[in-house]
């Protein structure tokens, strides 16, 4: 079966759309005007071109604010939305909700571990910290996945507890 004769463009449209929503940022474009604005700009997005860098074709908002429709979009260079983004006080991030800092504050790389009255952040600080008088990683490892060493795992981040982390993201109000 042929690929659809656009699927190329499709599936950068489809990309766009979906970082949109990621960003929290309202898309009105249809596949046909999106693909029609950037056509009225000389670029056919279903043609594969490497741009270099700084000077890739992009869709800005105005003021970097409002949603991605036709009223509300410029055609200009990645350098120049990244300029208006920054001069706009948003530096690219989405705000979270409490549940998205939560499971993030909960997530496996925000794993420590306590053994002995002290926290550590990986079996490596632990085994580095002599601590236990095993001097092997890989046994200490085991040990620890077998519950033979008294070792908790903890959910968070060293010293700092859920409210603090989220006061470091940027949160929905």
């Amino acid at each position: 079966m042929k690929p659809h004769p656009l699927a190329n463009a499709k599936k950068k449209y489809s990309r766009h759309r979906a970082q949109s929503k990621f960003r929290n940022i309202e898309f009105k474009f249809t596949f046909e005007e999106w693909y029609d604005w950037w056509l009225s700009h000389g670029i056919d997005r279903n043609i594969d071109v490497k741009w270099p860098g700084k000077d890739r074709p992009c869709m800005c908002r105005k003021n970097d604010q409002g949603a991605y429709e036709q009223s509300n979009v410029y055609f200009g260079t990645h350098v120049d939305n990244n300029a208006e983004m920054h001069a706009a006080g948003n530096h690219g991030y989405r705000p979270l909700t409490d549940a998205q800092v939560k499971k993030m504050y909960d997530h496996k790389s925000y794993n420590y571990y306590h053994y002995n009255g002290k926290d550590y952040a990986t079996l490596k600080d632990l085994h580095a910290s002599g601590d236990t008088k095993y001097k092997n990683f890989n046994t200490i490892a085991t040990k620890v996945k077998n519950g033979e060493l008294g070792v908790v795992k903890k959910r968070g981040i060293i010293g700092m507890t859920l409210e603090q982390f989220r006061e470091t993201k940027p949160c929905k109000k």
